[in-house]
């Protein structure tokens, strides 16, 4: 099953060796959301672990402990493994995001995951 790491306001950031332990554990795709000052929702998404864990430490460097953040590392059941595929998810505006873990039984779009679909179709 995929992780989901959740970093709430005011919490410390988790220590990059989880977030490698996570990425080992669940390699097929690497995503993150946090929202802006100005409420909007911003994703970074990435298929190579190393690019992720490193985007990560400089996102914990510039970043106050006031930041929320979602990290997500894929575990591929639907869909193929790409990028497009990786959570999380922006609506258009940019004011909500979507991470999903787990399994979802409805028919998806063809190529895409079972958790883009809701999002997009359902939700």
């Amino acid at each position: 099953m995929c992780v989901i790491m959740i970093k709430t306001s005011g919490a410390p950031f988790p220590p990059v060796e989880e977030i490698q332990n996570c990425c080992d554990a669940n390699s097929d795709g690497f995503g993150a959301m946090w929202n802006t000052a100005a409420h909007k929702v911003l994703v970074f998404k990435t298929m190579d672990k190393k690019v992720f864990v490193t985007w990560y430490e400089r996102f914990v460097k510039k970043h106050p402990v006031s930041v929320s953040l979602v990290c997500h590392m894929r575990i591929a059941t639907h869909g193929s493994k790409k990028e497009e595929n990786c959570h999380p998810w922006t609506d258009e505006e940019k004011t909500v995001g979507f991470a999903h873990n787990g399994v979802l039984q409805i028919k998806n779009r063809p190529d895409t995951t079972d958790s883009e679909t809701f999002f997009r179709d359902l939700w």
